[in-house]
C-alpha cells in the first residue's frame, strides 16, 4: 500500500534528542548560553476565552463597565450570546433612553387641572398669610407684657431709690437696721430698670436726670 518511507525513519528517541539549537552548558550542567528562558509578562493567564466567547474579557467597555466584545455583556462568567445579545442590549438602552424622555417632557395640562393648581396655590398663599398674622399678634402681645414688665420695674426702682435717699438724709446712729431682704434673681425687667435709672458721675447729662 505504500508508505515505506516512513517505516525507515530513524527511531523516536533519536528524532527527541536531536537539535540544531547551540546550547553551552558549565561542568556543574547549567546553561551558560544558548537557551534562556522567556520572560514572563504577567502572572495571570492572557486570551483565556471562557463559555464559548470568541472574545476574551475586558475587550469591551462601556459606562464604566467591562465585557466581552462579541455580545456585549457585562457578566463576566455567562456564556456568549453572539449577535443576538447585542441586540437585546441595544433595544433595552433605546427602551430606558424614550422612558426617560417622556419623563422630561409634560402633558399639556387641561383648564380643570390649571384651576386646581390655582385654588391649591391660594390655598397655600392664605396659610402663610395667617402663620403670618398669628405670629405678628403674638409678637405684639409679647411686646405690650414687656413694656408692661418693665414700667412696673421702673417705678419699683423709683421707689427704692427714694426710699435709699430718705434713709441716707438720717443720721447714721438713728438709722434703722435692714434684715429683711429677697434672695431671689432679678428678672430682665428689674435689670433693664436699674441700668436707665442708675447714675454714672462721668456723664455730662447726668444733672439733668431728675428734670
Amino acid at each position: 500500500y505504500g508508505g515505506q518511507e516512513h517505516l525507515d525513519a530513524p527511531p523516536a528517541e533519536l528524532l527527541l534528542a536531536q537539535t540544531e539549537d547551540y546550547v553551552e552548558y558549565s561542568r556543574h550542567g547549567t546553561v551558560i548560553k544558548g537557551q534562556e528562558r522567556a520572560v514572563a509578562c504577567s502572572k495571570y493567564e492572557e486570551d483565556v476565552k471562557i463559555h464559548n466567547h470568541t472574545h476574551i474579557w475586558g475587550s469591551y467597555w462601556k459606562d464604566g463597565r467591562w465585557g466581552y466584545k462579541c455580545c456585549h455583556s457585562f457578566v463576566k462568567y455567562s456564556y456568549c450570546t453572539g449577535e443576538a445579545g447585542k441586540e437585546i442590549v441595544n433595544s433595552e438602552e433605546c427602551v430606558i433612553n424614550d422612558v426617560t424622555g417622556e419623563e422630561s417632557v409634560k402633558k399639556p395640562q387641561t383648564l380643570m387641572e390649571m384651576h386646581q393648581e390655582k385654588l391649591k396655590e391660594e390655598k397655600k398663599k392664605k396659610k402663610k398669610k395667617k402663620k403670618k398674622h398669628r405670629k405678628s399678634s403674638s409678637d405684639s402681645d409679647d411686646e405690650e407684657k414687656k413694656h408692661d414688665k418693665l414700667k412696673k420695674a421702673l417705678n419699683a426702682e423709683e421707689a427704692r431709690l427714694l426710699h435709699v435717699k430718705e434713709i441716707m438724709q438720717i443720721d447714721e446712729r438713728k438709722r434703722p437696721y435692714n434684715i429683711i431682704y429677697e434672695t431671689r434673681e432679678p428678672t430682665e425687667e428689674e435689670m433693664e430698670a436699674y441700668r436707665m435709672k442708675r447714675q454714672r458721675p462721668d456723664d455730662p447729662m447726668a444733672s439733668f436726670l431728675g428734670q
